[in-house]
């Protein structure tokens, strides 16, 4: 396994991050328990150390499968948890990041996970209305508190970012990035550059389109959030279809898998510390940690980006 510094701590977590989203069995159809936690105790076993999950993935379900899976073992990793989403009985979710809402969010994680200080705690989305002064004192009384140790971010603009960074400290910021979504590569270049905070990537495989086993045929229903995403629409699934025939003929080329070819890709960019892999199986983190340890030669790496689509 690689590791990373996280931010400006002296805290180490691994470059293959343990997505939770999949396990909450809402967004990527439905999740079986058992398998879910078979697929964090293998992470484990291969020196994964690092878990983003949160409070909202399958409303709660997921925190509570990670401390089944973890137990004691929780306080030997980083869980990064997130507040920032809301929902209601009946499954509604909304935005809110205020004080009040995030208060009430630490304790249910904290509650959820059976841990006394969340290691990273990170704002999710904006909620558009509370300040971002108030949010980040609001992170900083919790921190104070013992509830929290650090705080990261994601899915912030750049000048979203750049006011956090004034209003307090972040150690991480999370954005989507992919061979096929590559519009916030400024806003990680900075995070690095001029804040030495940890980057981490999500959507690397293209919600898993780039794993190879999806295609035009392919049908997603119910809740599954492929059903709904813009990128597997229209014009954007067609180019994502083109970049997904180039990963099958780099990972032929190179005897890897696609899953390998696109992670190590996302791994090898500078703005990239950390990949966050979706995963819901043993074999998928196994597969997944395949993807370092190596690099894509540099010939390859330009037919991934050469702009032909």
């Amino acid at each position: 396994m690689e590791y990373v510094n996280l931010g400006a701590t002296t805290l180490r977590v691994s470059r293959i991050c343990f997505g939770c989203a999949a396990i909450g069995g809402y967004d990527y159809g439905e999740a079986d328990d058992a398998e879910s936690i078979t697929a964090l105790t293998r992470a484990f076993e291969l020196g994964v150390n690092f878990y983003d999950v949160a409070d909202v993935y399958g409303f709660g379900r997921a925190e509570t499968v990670v401390q089944r899976a973890l137990g004691r073992r929780a306080n030997e990793v980083i869980i990064a948890t997130k507040f920032g989403v809301g929902w209601t009985e009946g499954g509604q979710t909304f935005r809110d990041i205020s004080p009040t809402h995030l208060r009430r969010s630490v304790e249910g994680s904290l509650r959820r996970l059976k841990i006394d200080c969340i290691t990273l705690y990170q704002i999710h989305w904006h909620d558009q209305k509370t300040r971002w002064e108030d949010c980040m004192a609001a992170l900083e009384d919790c921190r104070r508190d013992g509830k929290i140790l650090h705080v990261g971010a994601c899915n912030l603009r750049l000048e979203d970012l750049n006011q956090c960074q004034i209003s307090g400290r972040l150690e991480t910021l999370q954005m989507p990035f992919s061979l096929a979504e590559q519009d916030h590569r400024t806003v990680l270049a900075s995070a690095v550059t001029n804040f030495g905070m940890t980057t981490m990537a999500y959507n690397v495989l293209a919600h898993g389109l780039f794993s190879g086993k999806y295609d035009r045929k392919s049908k997603f229903r119910g809740s599954d959030l492929r059903a709904r995403v813009p990128l597997f629409r229209g014009a954007a699934f067609d180019r994502a279809i083109i970049i997904l025939e180039r990963i099958k003929e780099v990972a032929a080329r190179t005897g890897r898998t696609c899953i390998e070819v696109a992670l190590n890709w996302a791994l090898s960019q500078s703005c990239v510390s950390v990949a966050i892999t979706g995963v819901r199986s043993a074999t998928q983190i196994e597969g997944n940690i395949a993807a370092i340890g190596w690099k894509l030669p540099a010939d390859e790496i330009a037919f991934l980006e050469s702009p032909r689509c």
